[in-house]
C-alpha cells in the first residue's frame, strides 16, 4: 500500500532496513539512478552555489525523500568513501525538493512515466558487496548539528553515488529550471510504482527527519 507520510510522523525504519537486505530492490534503484542520472546529464546543468541548498535552513527549502531512496542510502553506506566536489555534475546523485513556492518537482516529469531498466538476472557484484548480512544493520550518519545535510561539508558531498533523487535534480542555474520540474514528477511516479512492484512501504517525508529517524534507531540499539 501506497503511505504519503507528513514530514512530522513515524518513519517505519524497520521495513526500510528489511529492504536493504534485498539485493533485487538494491539492483532495482542502481538502475533507476543511473537512468536518472543520464537524463539529468544530458541537460548540462551547472551548480551555481556550491552547496549552499545543502543548508535546508539558511537556503529555505526542503528535501523529501521516499523510502526506496532511504534504502538506498543505508544499503551503499558500506561504500569506500569517495567525496566529489558539491555540484560536480558527473558523479551519480537522489527526491523532490520544495522550495516554499512549490515544489521544484513541478514540471519535472510531466508525460508518462519511463519504463523502468530491467535489473540483470544474476545479483550484481556490487549489490552483493552493499548488503549487509549482519543483523542490526548499521546506520553511520556523521552528528546532526544544524538543519543541513550532515554529509555535506568542507565544500564537498561525503555521500555522493548515494544521495536522495532531489540532490542529484535540483540546480540553481536558471537554466535548468524548464526541465527540473517535468524530470522530478517523471521519476517520483516511477519511484511509487517501484514500491508496489517491490513491495516495499512507500513513504515521502523530509530528509532531516528520516536522518534523525535512523540515528535515533541506532542510538538505542546501543
Amino acid at each position: 500500500m501506497l503511505n504519503a507520510m507528513s514530514t512530522t510522523g513515524d518513519i517505519p525504519i524497520e521495513a526500510v532496513i528489511d529492504a536493504v537486505r534485498r539485493p533485487e530492490v538494491v539492483e532495482a534503484m542502481q538502475a533507476f539512478y543511473a537512468e536518472a542520472d543520464r537524463r539529468i546529464a544530458a541537460n548540462k546543468p551547472t551548480c551555481w552555489n556550491k552547496g549552499e541548498c545543502c543548508r535546508f535552513g539558511e537556503y529555505g527549502h526542503r528535501l523529501y525523500v521516499t523510502a526506496l531512496e532511504v534504502v538506498y542510502y543505508l544499503a551503499m553506506q558500506t561504500e569506500p568513501p569517495a567525496p566529489a566536489p558539491i555540484g560536480d555534475v558527473g558523479a551519480p546523485a537522489v527526491a523532490g525538493l520544495d522550495t516554499g513556492r512549490g515544489s521544484v518537482a513541478a514540471g519535472l516529469c510531466t508525460g508518462r512515466s519511463p519504463a523502468a531498466p530491467k535489473p540483470d538476472t544474476g545479483r550484481s557484484q556490487e549489490a552483493e558487496d552493499a548488503v549487509p548480512s549482519a543483523s542490526p544493520l548499521p546506520v553511520l550518519i556523521p552528528p546532526i548539528t544544524a538543519d543541513a545535510c550532515p554529509h555535506a561539508y568542507d565544500g564537498r558531498c561525503h555521500a555522493r553515488a548515494r544521495r536522495p533523487l532531489g540532490c542529484r535534480i535540483f540546480y540553481c542555474d536558471p537554466a535548468a529550471q524548464h526541465w527540473q520540474g517535468p524530470l522530478t514528477e517523471e521519476c517520483l511516479e516511477e519511484l511509487k510504482r517501484l514500491h508496489w512492484e517491490l513491495g516495499v512501504p512507500y513513504f515521502y517525508a523530509d530528509w532531516m527527519t528520516v536522518l534523525r529517524s535512523l540515528e535515533d534507531t541506532h542510538s538505542s540499539r546501543d
